[in-house]
């Protein structure tokens, strides 16, 4: 009877054992999931602040080139 008894109690444990190693899975492969997202949202904002950057130094060059067509003249006949 004592070797039943232990036979079922190290069946049992080992029933609680691959749960437990289970519910780790489950939450490794959550934060798995979890960081594959956030590098997501990191590649996609460093794409936006790529575009905005691009836009501004576009920005930059067009107003420098307006200030060249439409500011030397005025400059020149001060002098």
């Amino acid at each position: 009877l004592n070797e039943l008894q232990r036979q079922i109690a190290l069946e049992e444990q080992d029933a609680w054992d691959y749960l437990e190693a289970f519910a780790v899975l489950e939450h490794l492969t959550s934060l798995q999931d979890e960081r594959e997202q956030i590098q997501q949202i990191n590649a996609i904002e460093n794409l936006a602040a790529e575009k905005l950057q691009q836009r501004y130094n576009a920005e930059q060059i067009q107003l420098q080139q307006w200030e060249q067509n439409n500011c030397e003249p005025y400059a020149i006949g001060q002098q």
